[in-house]
């Protein structure tokens, strides 16, 4: 619930934090449905590349990882845009 308030307080100009703050709520509802009708996490990826075996990714997981990425970067964006210029004495 407090992940879909921040969204609706969140500025309208702000798409990264809003595109972040969906990925999270979405990774977070998928792993809670899995959690509800499964007992376990059932959404996983297991990619066999000319034969080595690559990581099994859980989507929901990677939605949420990514969402935490997108606003670590918005949060670095408005850091940037806010920083006042130096004054040279």
């Amino acid at each position: 619930m407090a992940i879909l308030i921040i969204f609706h307080q969140t500025d309208k100009e702000k798409r990264l934090a809003q595109t972040a703050l969906v990925l999270i709520f979405s990774g977070a509802i998928g792993n809670l449905i899995d959690r509800v009708l499964h007992k376990e996490v059932i959404d996983f990826i297991d990619l066999f590349i000319n034969n080595p075996h690559w990581p099994a990714f859980n989507i929901a997981d990677s939605c949420i990882t990514i969402g935490v990425m997108f606003m670590v970067a918005d949060m670095f964006a408005d850091k940037a845009s806010t920083v006042p210029p130096e004054n040279p004495i």
